[in-house]
């Protein structure tokens, strides 16, 4: 724990920055996702969507007068964030959406 720890204090990424990112991440889900349901994405380009919506809400967020994130990290942090985004939708589907696995479950109960 206390290596992790280290890691991430190399990296400069302290718990402020690591909260950005995961709020970043949570909007940029829901922004793409309100994308989707609004006009038609194709899904190949959905993660790259997700790239660019970070990069603009990391942008919006760091110009907020309580933050002191400078726009190049907060640009970095969004590819972050838009990159963990989809990753994430698509844990959350496998582990508890309607995959094919889970739907033949529940048709074999």
């Amino acid at each position: 724990m206390a290596e992790e720890i280290n890691l991430l204090s190399q990296l400069g990424l302290e718990g402020q920055h690591i909260v950005f990112i995961v709020v970043v991440a949570l909007f940029t889900k829901l922004s793409v996702d309100a994308l989707k349901k609004s006009i038609r994405l194709v899904n190949n380009y959905i993660p790259l969507i997700s790239i660019v919506v970070g990069i603009g809400l990391s942008v919006l967020f760091s110009l907020l007068p309580v933050l002191e994130i400078s726009l190049v990290v907060a640009a970095v942090y969004g590819v972050i964030a838009g990159l963990v985004a989809p990753g994430v939708h698509e844990l959350i589907k496998k582990r508890f959406g309607d995959s094919k696995d889970n739907k033949e479950e529940r048709d074999v109960a």
